[in-house]
């Protein structure tokens, strides 16, 4: 049973809650409690923090100086999903969000709750670090900012610490340059499923010419992470390049040979790496063919 229900207003009331008892367990949307039976039985023999009414938690909007998009914990899937800020913005997410569960999950699941559940698979997960999103935290040392990068450390784990509450994200925005990204989930089933490999990946160019190359994939490691070795092998090239097809084979057997899956009910390791190396050569030649199209 449930010993306390707190919902706070505002986030000082949150913190001086979790002050007093930094065992509590914050939700957000709550739905990981409906699929995993452990962190049900935990949430029974704890106090729960709600954030939904907290306001500004939810919020999506573009703030300058430097140029970045917040996007607040609260966030629903479904708000990202179907936000036009978002799509313009981070397509990659947009179309994550659009992949996870059901429609009705989605109206309830959170940002913030699928970053800190820290699913090795979260499919939200890797396009915020193909974008060096920056995760905004609270907690009794003040405000912190860590990169996606460095924030999880494990299935189910990260460096959020007691007392703390993740805020919201900023990812930045471009200036000059010329960006194009995707996102592809591949499951046993096109819907409602979970990843056997995700992945998200990012090109910028100037004038042409690739400047950075950026690879993250989810599903093939104990965490969700960038692949800088495979990352490479595109930067300085120009788009019509004969050198183009031989650097995305070079980049997608980088892919293969770094990842570290693993085999369980869902697929074995030897099938989640070809996979890898195929997602990667597709979407690296749809963001080159997009890329082309536009510099017409």
């Amino acid at each position: 049973m449930i010993k306390n229900y707190y919902k706070p207003s505002s986030l000082q009331e949150a913190l001086e809650i979790l002050s007093k008892d930094q065992n509590t367990m914050v939700l957000a949307g709550g739905t990981d409690l409906l699929l995993k039976p452990g962190l049900r039985k935990e949430s029974q023999e704890n106090n729960i923090l709600s954030l939904k009414r907290i306001p500004e938690l939810d919020r999506i909007q573009i703030q300058e100086d430097p140029p970045v998009l917040l996007i607040g914990a609260k966030a629903t899937l479904t708000s990202l999903a179907e936000s036009e800020l978002v799509i313009q913005v981070i397509p990659s997410l947009a179309c994550a969000a659009r992949s996870v569960g059901s429609y009705s999950l989605r109206n309830t699941a959170t940002l913030g709750g699928n970053i800190c559940n820290a699913s090795p698979a979260g499919d939200t997960l890797t396009p915020l670090i193909a974008r060096e999103a920056v995760f905004l935290l609270v907690g009794p040392e003040g405000e912190k900012r860590v990169s996606s990068n460095r924030f999880f450390t494990g299935p189910g784990s990260t460096v959020l610490q007691p007392g703390e509450i993740l805020t919201g994200v900023e990812i930045p925005l471009a200036k000059n340059s010329v960006r194009t990204e995707r996102f592809c989930k591949i499951g046993k089933r096109k819907a409602v499923e979970i990843s056997l490999v995700n992945a998200a990946i990012l090109l910028e160019t100037e004038g042409g010419k690739v400047l950075n190359t950026a690879i993250a994939f989810g599903a093939v490691a104990p965490t969700p992470n960038r692949i800088p070795e495979a990352e490479q092998f595109l930067t300085g090239l120009f788009l019509d390049s004969s050198k183009i097809s031989s650097a995305i084979d070079k980049t997608a057997k980088a892919v293969m040979e770094e990842i570290k899956p693993i085999t369980d009910f869902r697929s074995s390791k030897e099938y989640r790496r070809v996979l890898a190396g195929e997602i990667t050569k597709r979407l690296l030649w749809e963001c080159i063919e997009e890329l082309q199209e536009r510099g017409r």
